[in-house]
């Protein structure tokens, strides 16, 4: 059999495995691009791997991996011969083992170890790490403050303290938390850009898409949801919970749900702050799933 053939017989056999155990290509990419081990391989597919005439570096290495993630189940007794040994309880504790142990948490944090984890988060734009005082702050448009790691192929929450400044700015305040950014391939770094943000106005929240038609963030944005009403204070902290279901967006400021819409089907990606026409500072913000 040419080498070629037998590559991708073994690539389909490991990805069958892994769906047997409950995990699927989103749960795959996000195990590989959080471990930074395949650049450009977001959301690798049979149907893709089959289309390509040539079989490339990427392709190798991603046997490596998926053969890499059916050892780290098998050591962690979380591996079955029987496909029909397996109950939907254990299918979901294994995609939770492939998820979690990339979560990023900066609650609790403080010093050094708290700095370090603002700087591990990916900074678009210019921001401002308070070494007194453990936080960060950003202004303006196009600044976006985002987890490294994606969210969405299960349930999550979101916690954040954060404080919100209208700033000078012609335009009226607005500020906002992102879900499900994603970037496609494109030359243009504004362009390419697409995500959910929980808007944020002076006394208004709203759901909106960003960025789905190729075009700006200025322009390309589409509100999806009833707006409802929530006052924003300026110079103090809010506790802000997230709650992202399988079929509802809830949010909560200070323990009080102010805001729900209908999740988009597609929020899979990073999750982090928009300061837009606004200043926020962020004194904790970390994302727990399942």
């Amino acid at each position: 059999m040419p080498i070629a053939d037998d590559l991708l017989k073994r690539l389909k056999n490991q990805f069958f495995l892994l769906q047997e155990h409950g995990i699927y290509q989103k749960e795959i990419a996000y195990w590989i691009k959080n471990r930074k081990l395949i650049r450009g391989f977001s959301q690798p597919s049979i149907s893709r791997l089959r289309a390509d005439l040539s079989l490339t570096r990427n392709h190798i290495e991603l046997l490596a991996y998926l053969d890499e993630m059916l050892e780290e189940l098998k050591e962690k007794d979380l591996y079955f011969e029987n496909s029909l040994e397996r109950s939907d309880a254990q299918k979901k504790e294994i995609r939770q083992l492939i998820l979690r142990d990339n979560s990023q948490d900066i609650s609790g944090k403080s010093g050094k170890a708290a700095r370090a984890q603002w700087k591990s988060m990916e900074m678009i734009g210019p921001w401002e790490i308070i070494q007194d005082e453990d936080m960060i702050s950003g202004e303006g448009v196009e600044r976006y403050l985002l987890s490294q790691q994606y969210y969405g192929s299960d349930d999550f929450t979101i916690f954040a303290k954060v404080g919100f400044d209208f700033v000078n700015h012609p335009y009226p305040f607005n500020a906002g938390f992102i879900l499900g950014w994603k970037e496609s391939a494109t030359d243009n770094a504004v362009e390419k850009r697409c995500y959910y943000n929980l808007l944020f106005f002076s006394d208004l929240i709203v759901l909106e898409a960003v960025g789905f038609q190729q075009g700006d963030s200025f322009r390309d944005f589409n509100h999806l949801s009833e707006y409802a009403t929530f006052e924003i204070q300026q110079n103090r902290l809010y506790d802000v919970v997230i709650k992202v279901h399988l079929d509802k967006i809830d949010l909560f400021m200070d323990n009080h749900l102010v805001f729900s819409a209908d999740r988009p089907k597609d929020i899979y990606g990073k999750v982090g702050i928009r300061p837009w026409r606004a200043k926020m500072t962020l004194k904790q913000f970390s994302v727990d799933e399942g």
